[in-house]
């Protein structure tokens, strides 16, 4: 069976926060740095006692401004996607990236499969039914795929990584993130803290919390509560929300795309250990309405795989006669702009062109 594969988009994508996240933590870390040192003074080995609670403050809001805005609670302007602090910016740009792939990639396999040059213009020319908005909940009729009703109930299934709504804690990404500020932010306290009591030398905590901070870095060896690596929380944060938008971009795409049958729950090639994805990779394929939810847990980096039909021919002679006899092309990836510039807003979509501009 053929496939349309975002193994090595999602792969990269995951790469590239991991960057950018080590990045935005660098500038965190030579301030706490030079905080430190100033701290105590010609004397290296020795900060003031009297200097903990300052330091440690100015330190902790360091970190959470790197998370949320200067609120200390909202990543996020009032339209809810424009990002107002540096980790929700480099997450909206992967976001924004790892859905363009997907939905790219399957416009690709469409004009390589479409065999009949005079319906893939029509197909490409495609606009979205009037009215047409995204997210939501509704019930699907697979039976009529072409047709304008399909496309509407198709994108009011797709989640806009913005404000989905978890159901196990009834966070929105905001929050969540949020919540992540404050996790990160609370072990560097507890680090700062307990090494400034304890007579650390402003160069070994500098040194400590560069390898606490940075993801990959070497983990600091401690059993105390604040564990070994600060940034734990955030690239897991990062991990789930890119890997959940190439799924729900490979569900949308795959909907619409009527040379796709269903989807294939793949593996990722690091999969460390059996879990739950063995079960569900092995249930494979699925309808796109039986698909299970995904992820399937957090950090996992398993990949959605559409299926494609092994009757394009037919396919092409159905559409054929839609286009005959008159009726408006429905929005598939052929449209790939079109349809990122409905699924991603006007905002992300913006930003995904001045990325493909820079």
């Amino acid at each position: 069976m053929a496939e349309i594969a975002g193994t090595k988009a999602l792969g990269l994508a995951q790469v590239g926060f991991k960057r950018d996240f080590k990045a935005l933590l660098q500038p965190v870390i030579t301030q706490a740095s030079g905080l430190l040192v100033r701290a105590a003074g010609n004397n290296e080995n020795k900060i003031p006692k009297a200097a903990e609670k300052q330091l440690v403050t100015a330190i902790g809001e360091s970190v959470q401004r790197v998370f949320v805005g200067t609120d200390g609670r909202s990543a996020f302007a009032d339209d809810g996607v424009t990002a107002i602090a540096p980790y929700p910016a480099a997450l909206n740009t992967w976001y924004a990236l790892i859905t363009a792939e997907i939905v790219r990639t399957s416009a690709k396999s469409m004009k390589a499969v479409i065999k009949d040059d005079a319906v893939y213009r029509w197909l490409a020319a495609a606009q979205p039914p009037e009215n047409a908005t995204v997210g939501g909940v509704s019930e699907l009729t697979v039976s009529a795929r072409t047709t304008a009703n399909f496309v509407r109930d198709s994108l009011l299934e797709y989640d806009p990584m913005h404000f989905f709504v978890n159901p196990v804690d009834g966070y929105r990404l905001s929050d969540r993130i949020w919540q992540t500020s404050l996790r990160t932010r609370t072990q560097v306290d507890a680090l700062l803290a307990e090494g400034i009591r304890n007579g650390d030398g402003s160069l070994r905590l500098s040194r400590r919390l560069e390898q606490f901070l940075l993801p990959g870095a070497a983990p600091v060896r401690t059993s105390r509560p604040y564990g070994t690596d600060a940034s734990y929380s955030g690239m897991r944060l990062a991990r789930t929300e890119i890997t959940a938008a190439g799924g729900r971009s490979t569900m949308l795409a795959g909907r619409l795309n009527p040379y796709v049958t269903g989807i294939t729950w793949r593996l990722s090639l690091s999969h460390p250990r059996s879990d739950i994805c063995n079960g569900l990779a092995a249930g494979s394929p699925y309808d796109f309405g039986a698909t299970p939810s995904y992820p399937a847990h957090p950090h996992c980096l398993c990949t959605l795989v559409q299926n494609v039909t092994t009757t394009p021919a037919q396919v092409t002679s159905d559409l054929r006669e839609l286009m005959e006899n008159g009726q408006p092309a429905p929005l598939t990836p052929a449209n790939a702009e079109g349809l990122l510039s409905l699924i991603l807003g006007a905002a992300l979509y913006g930003l995904l062109r001045g990325i493909v501009q820079s």
